[in-house]
């Protein structure tokens, strides 16, 4: 009886392929490069996300992250420049960076000081 109950346990925490595939998509729908001391997303899926999604990014090499706050629909194909998001770290293009949407609350977005943004 309680291998039953640790079974029933360990498989509620589980999560089923459809969980995983929607966990993984944000990934495939953005892409991000880095160009000197700016940022720069794109929307390489073919939906257009709404105002008040937040997209988080990170530059392992130069130890930066934030997050923005889109302003205005993301459509596909799009940009969204990031100027001066990487501050006094000067970037190769082809650095690694990544970036996929926020989870949580659009309310609780912190955007990082100094880093402006245009579409």
């Amino acid at each position: 009886m309680l291998r039953t109950i640790i079974l029933c346990i360990s498989s509620a925490t589980l999560l089923s392929p459809f969980d995983a595939i929607a966990q993984a998509a944000p990934d495939e729908e953005l892409e991000c490069e880095v160009n000197g001391y700016d940022l720069i997303i794109q929307n390489v899926s073919d939906d257009t996300f709404p105002v008040g999604v937040i997209i988080d990014w990170t530059v392992r090499f130069s130890r930066s992250a934030g997050a923005h706050h889109v302003e205005k629909p993301f459509e596909p194909g799009a940009r969204i420049y990031l100027t001066g998001a990487l501050e006094a770290s000067y970037l190769e293009p082809g650095t690694p960076c990544t970036v996929a949407f926020a989870e949580g609350d659009v309310g609780t977005m912190k955007k990082k000081p100094g880093a402006t943004s245009r579409i």
